[in-house]
């Protein structure tokens, strides 16, 4: 029976993958009926390799996947697709069609591992396999989103410094926002700040456009200096104090946080010394007593 069923499994994936890219290589066709490609955005190798290599065979899932996302769970996804920095790159009937391939592969390996083994609890693992599977895009999703906020809060005192001597030479905020946007750091800060130098070229108005600026990088820190240069703007002050002070907050704040994490270094260590180091430790010298022990005994 098990021999049937895991043939039967593997036969059932064999042809799928077949399927899959046959309709990846040949899916002109696939193309009109998935809508539109994604707009010009990040390159494609900032997707992981198995994200570019899985993508080829989403063909047959995307216009279900964008026939069945309701609005709700559509707006959760480009919400996340923005925060992590990937607009552009990749749709939210991507984001699903990988997570249902992902889980859909788990659970083949999990019936596969279990048809080969003896007993019942060789099948617990199925559905926590799956799961785990299906969940990795949104999970890389949502690390991807850490990593830029971790960036953003590193450039922005940088480009607050760059801003604060561009307002003190004189230029006004328009000028300040082009010269940090041309000469900052490269970095996910910089490309926002071009997006929102386009979105002012285009006709939108500067507070609107800083607005979904600070909505893009999902960081209190930039909200934070959006909120202050609305307020300042709106009152007629002088940039550069402000700046100046805002910048200094943001360093202060970055190195208290590095010592954080520095103090809290010595506690997460304790783990893998307790559990890894300490026995062999032991055992290294424990090993020489009880063998002496037992030829003294013998």
């Amino acid at each position: 029976m098990w021999l049937w069923l895991a043939a039967s499994v593997a036969g059932v994936a064999a042809g799928w993958a077949c399927l899959a890219l046959l309709r990846g290589w040949c899916g002109a066709g696939w193309a009109a009926a998935c809508g539109p490609e994604p707009a010009p955005g990040p390159p494609a190798w900032r997707l992981p390799r198995v994200w570019r290599c899985c993508r080829p065979w989403l063909g047959p899932l995307l216009p279900w996947c964008d026939r069945l996302l309701s609005w709700r769970m559509r707006a959760v996804i480009e919400r996340a697709i923005v925060r992590a920095g990937c607009d552009g790159l990749v749709r939210p009937c991507e984001v699903a069609a990988l997570s249902l391939w992902m889980a859909w592969l788990g659970g083949v390996v999990a019936v596969t591992a279990a048809s080969l083994a003896d007993g019942w609890r060789a099948w617990l693992p199925l559905a926590p396999a799956a799961c785990a599977a299906g969940a990795w895009p949104a999970l890389w999703l949502r690390r991807c989103a850490a990593r830029r906020r971790q960036r953003i809060a590193r450039e922005l005192p940088f480009i607050l410094d760059l801003m604060t001597l561009c307002a003190e030479a004189g230029l006004g905020m328009h000028g300040a926002l082009q010269q940090a946007a041309s000469h900052g750091p490269p970095g996910p800060l910089r490309e926002l700040l071009v997006q929102a130098l386009c979105d002012m070229r285009a006709g939108m108005p500067r507070r609107q456009a800083m607005q979904a600026l600070a909505a893009r990088a999902d960081s209190p820190p930039v909200r934070a200096w959006v909120g202050a240069l609305a307020h300042a703007d709106a009152q007629g002050m002088s940039l550069g104090p402000m700046l100046r002070g805002l910048a200094t907050r943001y360093r202060a704040e970055r190195h208290q946080r590095a010592e954080r994490l520095a103090m809290e270094a010595p506690v997460k260590m304790l783990l893998p010394l307790i559990a890894c180091i300490f026995p062999c430790t032991f055992i290294v010298l424990a090993f020489p007593i009880g063998y002496a022990l037992l030829q003294g005994g013998l």
